[in-house]
């Protein structure tokens, strides 16, 4: 049997990329988000805090 290669023709449609939105632009977090960071950043300096008096 005779294999032969076949090309397609695939056109591609190019769009512009999305700019990303600077500092000014972007909507400030809301409130749960903000208070779920805090709360996660607290987590982990207590969890240092116990890790630092663990091996000492």
């Amino acid at each position: 049997m005779d294999e032969r290669l076949v090309r397609h023709d695939v056109t591609a449609t190019q769009r512009a990329l999305a700019s990303v939105p600077s500092e000014t632009e972007r909507p400030l977090p809301r409130w749960r988000e903000a208070v779920g960071a805090a709360v996660l950043l607290s987590v982990i300096d207590t969890v240092r805090a116990q890790e630092s008096a663990a091996s000492a």
